[in-house]
C-alpha cells in the first residue's frame, strides 16, 4: 500500500511537472507570435510553395468567397486535387467531344476582389468571387449559351500574385498534361518589375515569399504537441531562418542598388551633374531608395512618410546641386510625369525583352502544341491613354494607389506607349488572339464601376472581362469550324 501511495504521488509530480513545463512553453510560444494550437489558414491567399514556379494554389482547400451574382453573398470555393477550380472533377482523361479551356494568371484572373490594405476603401469585400461568379465560370455560362451544343470545361488555374515567367512554368509542369484546347492568360500588373529590371527569375518579392512559405510548410511537419517539442524545433530553426533572411536582404538590397545603377546614369546624365560629384549623389539617392523600399507603403501613414523622405532626400541633395539640377531630380523622383517617363523610356524598352522573349517562346509552344492561345493585357486603373472614363469612386482610388512613388511610370504611360503594340505582333504572329482589356474599355461610363482597386474588378468588371472572352472563343470555334 505503501508502494503503490508513492508510485501515486511520482506521477502525481511527473504530471505536475509535465503540465507547468508545457504550460511555460505554450506562454514562451505565444509570447514568440507562434500559436501551435493555430492549424487553420497557414498559408497567405491559400497558396503554398512549388517546386517548379514557386506558388500554387493549396490542393483541397476552402476558400471564403462571395458571389459577386448575388450582392456578394458569402460563400466558399474549394479547390480540386490539381489546385484548379471549376464547377465539376477535373480528369486527366478527356473526352473527344469536350472543349478544354484553362485560365491563368495573377489575382484578377484568381477572382480576387479589393486589397483594402492597399486602397483605404471599405466599398468591397476582401476575399474571392465564387467559381460561377468570377471570369471563368461566367464565360462558360455565356458559352453554354451560345453552343447548347457543345460541352465546355473552363478551368480556373490562375494563381494569387503569379507573374507571367510562373504561368509559363505552370504550363510545362501541370497544365501541359491535361490536353487544353485553349488557353487564355490574363496577366500585366505583376511584371512590374520584371519590366524595370528585366531579370523575372530574380524577383526578390517572390524570392521573400517562397522564405516565407517553406517556413510555414516546415512548421506544419513540426508536432504541435507536446508544445515543449514544438518549442526546441521552432527554437532550432530560427537561426537558420534568421541566416536565409538576412541573405536574401543583402540580396535584394544588391539587386536594388545594380537596377538603381541604371537608372541613376540617366538621371546625372541629363541633370549634368558634375562626374566628381557622382558618388556623392548617388549614395544619397541610394540612401533614399533603400529608406522607402523598407515603407510598407500601404498605410497611409507609409504613404505620408514616403514624401516626406522625398522632401528630405531633394534638401539633402540641395548642399551638393544647383536649382537647376534639383529641378531634374525633383521630376524624376515623383515619376509622374510623361516627360519624366520619356526620358526613362528607352532602359524600360530594353529591359521589357526579356518579357517578349518569353512571350515569344510562349506562344510558339502552344501553336506547337495546337493549342489556340487568347492573351490579354489585364485592365489596370493607373494606366492613362487607354481607359475608362472613371468614376467618383474610382478616381479617389487611383488617388489612394498613386499618394506614393510605388506606382511607377511603367503602368501609367509604358503598357500604353509600348508594351500592347509589341505583345499584340507576337501574339498574332503565331496564329493567337490578343486582346488589350484597357482598349475594351474605353467606352464605358462613369457610372459603370469597374475596378474595385489598382487591378481587381467589380462584379460588373468580371463579367464584362468574361464576356470579352467568351466572344473570342466563339469566333476561334466559329473561323476553326469554317
Amino acid at each position: 500500500m505503501k508502494l503503490f501511495k508513492q508510485t501515486l504521488i511520482q506521477i502525481g509530480i511527473f504530471l505536475l511537472f509535465f503540465v507547468t513545463l508545457e504550460l511555460c512553453s505554450y506562454i514562451v510560444l505565444r509570447n514568440m507570435g507562434v500559436n501551435p494550437l493555430d492549424t487553420v489558414q497557414k498559408y497567405p491567399y491559400g497558396r503554398r510553395i512549388s517546386g517548379y514556379y514557386a506558388t500554387e494554389n493549396l490542393p483541397n482547400h476552402t476558400y471564403n468567397a462571395f458571389d459577386g451574382l448575388d450582392h456578394f453573398k458569402p460563400d466558399k470555393m474549394v479547390s480540386d486535387s490539381f489546385s484548379f477550380f471549376s464547377d465539376k472533377p477535373l480528369h486527366v482523361d478527356r473526352t473527344t467531344d469536350e472543349i478544354r479551356i484553362f485560365l491563368t494568371g495573377g489575382s484578377a484572373a484568381f477572382g480576387s476582389i479589393e486589397s483594402q490594405e492597399i486602397t483605404h476603401d471599405k466599398s468591397y469585400p476582401s476575399g474571392c468571387y465564387t467559381y460561377n461568379s468570377s471570369i471563368a465560370g461566367i464565360m462558360k455560362a455565356e458559352l453554354n449559351k451560345k453552343f447548347p451544343d457543345k460541352h465546355f470545361e473552363v478551368i480556373n488555374a490562375a494563381v494569387v500574385a503569379h507573374r507571367f515567367n510562373q504561368n509559363y512554368l505552370m504550363y510545362y509542369a501541370a497544365i501541359h498534361q491535361f490536353h487544353p484546347d485553349i488557353i487564355i492568360n490574363m496577366d500585366g500588373y505583376n511584371e512590374g518589375y520584371t519590366l524595370r529590371s528585366g531579370m523575372p527569375f530574380s524577383d526578390p518579392t517572390i524570392k521573400d515569399e517562397m522564405e516565407g512559405l517553406i517556413d510555414l510548410e516546415a512548421r506544419s511537419r513540426y508536432a504541435t504537441f507536446p508544445f515543449t517539442v514544438f518549442l526546441i524545433n521552432y527554437t532550432l530553426n530560427r537561426n537558420t531562418r534568421r541566416l536565409l533572411s538576412k541573405q536574401t536582404k543583402q540580396t535584394k538590397q544588391k539587386q536594388q542598388s545594380e537596377i538603381l545603377d541604371e537608372y541613376f546614369k540617366i538621371i546625372v546624365e541629363v541633370a549634368k551633374v558634375p562626374p566628381a560629384k557622382w558618388d556623392t549623389v548617388h549614395h544619397i539617392l541610394y540612401k533614399y531608395m533603400v529608406e522607402v523600399g523598407g515603407m510598407k507603403k500601404n498605410k497611409k501613414e507609409d504613404s505620408r512618410n514616403v514624401k516626406e523622405a522625398g522632401l528630405q532626400l531633394l534638401t539633402t541633395l540641395g548642399t551638393v546641386l544647383d536649382s537647376a539640377q534639383i529641378d531634374v531630380f525633383k521630376s524624376t523622383i515623383n515619376q509622374t510625369s510623361y516627360s519624366t517617363y520619356k526620358i526613362f523610356e528607352p532602359l524600360l524598352i530594353e529591359k521589357s525583352q526579356t518579357l517578349f522573349w518569353l512571350i515569344n517562346s510562349y506562344e510558339a509552344q502552344l501553336k506547337g502544341d495546337n493549342i489556340y492561345s487568347i492573351f490579354c493585357l489585364q485592365p489596370m486603373l493607373n494606366r492613362r491613354l487607354y481607359q475608362k472614363t472613371l468614376s467618383p469612386l474610382e478616381l479617389q482610388l487611383r488617388t489612394n494607389i498613386e499618394g506614393n512613388s510605388s506606382v511607377s511610370n511603367v503602368y501609367r504611360y509604358f503598357f500604353d506607349d509600348y508594351f500592347t503594340s509589341h505583345a499584340d505582333s507576337i501574339v498574332k504572329h503565331y496564329g493567337g488572339a490578343y486582346i488589350d482589356m484597357n482598349k475594351e474599355i474605353t467606352g464605358l461610363k462613369s457610372t459603370d464601376e469597374f475596378y474595385v482597386d489598382y487591378c481587381h474588378l467589380t462584379p460588373f468588371g468580371t463579367k464584362f472581362v468574361a464576356e470579352k472572352f467568351a466572344k473570342l472563343v466563339e469566333t476561334h470555334l466559329q473561323q476553326a469550324n469554317n
